[in-house]
């Protein structure tokens, strides 16, 4: 295994070993060992100094079997499937740090050809019986501007879970920062301990994998024959467009005859050519900037397969969390000053599939509950994708942009997540599918700056204020669903405002406890989806009495007098009305008009038909609208007069099916006022 916290006193010991080292050479009068160790306390002085770097290995080169390889961590977890280059996103003002880079160093990867020759003493065959002693690591840029980046340092990790991530608790910071300049220098960014192996328990090397390379390494957790190696870069201002890749490249050397651990015959493998040097499969691209409210595309840092779905999904029906379906109420509408969680729209995600219904509809609450998404889950399938990867989609950031002329009156930005993902940690799920404004439910609720509203980073999953990771199991049936509120200033105005939603998914270090692995599938498309909102004007003057009458009760209480003062003090209303409503008010005369409190419904029904009846003075027309569970209208209609008959036909005027569907009445009164039922169960059984 590789061990941590062996760079304490690191310096202080290589200057006290090659002192040691000195003396044995001046006792032994052998001079070329004298010039070598000059070199090395040169070196190390160097070293000290905080340079880290050097032009050539210290110790003669090693002359064991060229069979050790440098891989990317990649290769090394996914043998046979070769490398490709894995986007790591940066957006300017938000992300200031990045993994360059993860590699795997290990002993004995490929045979070596010449194994046997007599040319090839210390290669007597595969394996060679020699352990591998890296004493450099270099890591230089291949493409790209460390400086459009802004990578302003540059750390070492010990890899010690061989998974590509930085798993704090588990691996291991080797020594201090260093510039990010050393990305620009000849010699690039050096990693080395002068006579001490980079690699292995107290310097030992990383061991023979006695020809067994992956069963000596034993991924992951690692194992005494290979090495893992991350480098972590921090950043400052990187400019838009901008884009880095870094390589690795390793030096080995034969550590005969010095102090022990190193005794005669300390011979060390050598990297085979085509595995001496190998470049990150991460690329970092800083996204560019855009303009006020404006979202650059989703984040696909992941290492799973492209197969996770996305969709924007238009909604109809019930538009904010107030909008309860009962007498008063109002559906399917523009966004109104004051509103607050007006619905803007839904995201669907699925994992291993793609989701295909572009529309739902927001039915009204039965009783006291909360709206629900029509027929949910089985109105929103996801259709699978050929084959899954195995792995999880790991939602760690979602971001809002709003725009437009109606951005100005946009007070909150709220995202709340449907179950569909994992349950919280630990514990049951805690919500029910296609059931709006649960307890738990909120992830984001923030005031946008410059248009922006976001949550979560690109380290960690993001969770629910209920404790619900936001993770979709791999090919899940079911998606998870986000949807995005707004609250609406009381002084809006009619505008219009563009919604803008991003979904950032990462490979998470350490995965979710009991999940499995730590990586991430990533998205079929990462663009921004969109949604429009538009705003109608401010509710016009009232123009009687009975508008002031808010609780229904046919009658004018102190409350609504005193809004009504308010008003005519602000012009909203003229005197003439003012003083009408004061003398109602004096005198508590009923109120005209129509009002909850006014109006009955009665139903009856037979196996023929049903028929509603309204009472109250004031009723002008009566509807009924009939859904089935999936929130389809079946039948709708409306008829002057306070009695209205169904005879079980459907819009098409087919017989409906004998089975459970849902109902509300419409019911309007002689002014024009209209009021709505909450939603009911209604039984057809002939």
């Amino acid at each position: 295994m590789i061990q941590s916290g062996r760079m304490n006193g690191q310096i202080r010991t290589n200057a006290n070993r090659n002192h040691s080292q000195r003396r044995y050479a001046l006792k032994r009068g052998n001079v070329f060992k004298l010039v070598g160790l000059a070199v090395t306390l040169i070196l190390a002085t160097l070293l000290g100094s905080g340079s880290g770097t050097m032009a050539q290995p210290i110790f003669p080169t090693a002359s064991g079997c060229k069979e050790s390889a440098i891989l990317t961590t990649e290769q090394f977890l996914n043998p046979g499937t070769g490398a490709f280059t894995q986007d790591r996103t940066v957006i300017p003002g938000e992300d200031n740090q990045v993994v360059l880079g993860a590699w795997v160093v290990i002993d004995g990867w490929v045979p070596d050809p010449t194994a046997g020759a007599p040319a090839t003493p210390n290669c007597p065959g595969y394996s060679d019986g020699n352990p591998t002693y890296v004493v450099k690591l270099v890591a230089k840029p291949v493409a790209g501007d460390p400086v459009a980046v802004g990578v302003q340092s540059v750390t070492w990790w010990y890899d010690n879970d061989v998974d590509g991530q930085i798993t704090v608790g588990k691996d291991t910071q080797i020594g201090a920062p260093m510039p990010g300049t050393c990305l620009t220098s000849p010699e690039g960014c050096v990693l080395t301990f002068g006579n001490t192996p980079i690699f292995g328990p107290t310097g030992a090397g990383l061991a023979d994998s006695l020809g067994f390379p992956l069963q000596a390494c034993l991924a992951p957790g690692g194992g005494p024959s290979c090495g893992g190696i991350i480098l972590k870069a921090e950043l400052a201002n990187p400019q838009p467009g901008a884009t880095l890749q870094v390589r690795l490249e390793g030096f080995t050397a034969d550590l005969v005859n010095l102090n022990p651990p190193f005794g005669p015959g300390a011979f060390s493998s050598d990297f085979a050519p085509q595995y001496k040097k190998a470049a990150s499969n991460v690329r970092v691209i800083v996204q560019g900037g855009g303009e006020f409210g404006v979202l650059s595309p989703g984040v696909n840092n992941a290492s799973g397969n492209v197969e996770t779905g996305v969709l924007g999904t238009e909604v109809d029906g019930i538009r904010t969390r107030d909008d309860r379906g009962d007498f008063g109420g109002t559906r399917d509408r523009d966004a109104r000053p004051a509103d607050r969680d007006y619905i803007v729209g839904i995201i669907q995600i699925c994992e291993g599939g793609e989701p295909v219904v572009d529309r739902v509809i927001i039915v009204p609450p039965i009783a006291a509950g909360p709206p629900t998404i029509a027929g949910a889950p089985g109105s929103t399938p996801c259709i699978a994708v050929a084959g899954t990867d195995g792995l999880p989609t790991n939602i760690v950031r979602i971001r809002v942009g709003i725009s437009g002329s109606g951005a100005q009156y946009v007070q909150a930005v709220r995202v709340y997540a449907d179950t569909g993902f994992l349950a919280p940690w630990g514990g049951p799920a805690t919500n029910t599918i296609g059931v709006l404004f649960e307890p738990g439910e909120e992830v984001l609720s923030q005031i946008p700056v410059n248009g922006i509203a976001s949550v979560g980073s690109l380290e960690q999953t993001l969770f629910t204020s209920g404790g619900t990771p936001l993770v979709l199991p791999d090919g899940a049936a079911t998606p998870g669903l986000l949807y995005v509120t707004l609250d609406i200033d009381d002084r809006a105005t009619e505008s219009e405002i563009t919604v803008q939603v991003a979904i950032d998914v990462a490979d998470v270090p350490g995965g979710p406890p009991g999940f499995g692995p730590t990586g991430t599938s990533r998205l079929l498309r990462t663009i921004p989806q969109e949604f429009t909102v538009r705003i109608s004007g401010p509710a016009g003057a009232p123009t009687g009495i009975a508008a002031y009458d808010t609780n229904g009760n046919g009658v004018i209480d102190d409350l609504e007098f005193f809004q009504a003062i308010r008003d005519w003090v602000d012009g909203v209303i003229d005197d003439t009305l003012f003083f009408q409503i004061v003398d109602a008010w004096v005198n508590q005369t009923r109120v005209a008009g129509l009002s909850a409190q006014s109006v009955s419904v009665a139903l009856s029904q037979s196996a023929q038909g049903l028929t509603l009846s309204a009472g109250g003075s004031d009723v002008a027309g009566i509807g009924l609208t009939v859904y089935d569970l999936q929130g389809r209208t079946v039948f709708a209609r409306e008829t002057a007069g306070t009695t209205l008959n169904w005879n079980y036909l459907s819009a098409e005027g087919k017989p409906v099916a004998n089975g459970v569907y849902l109902y509300a009445v419409t019911v309007k009164g002689a002014n024009g006022e209209i009021l709505r039922s909450e939603v009911r169960k209604l039984i057809v059984l002939r």
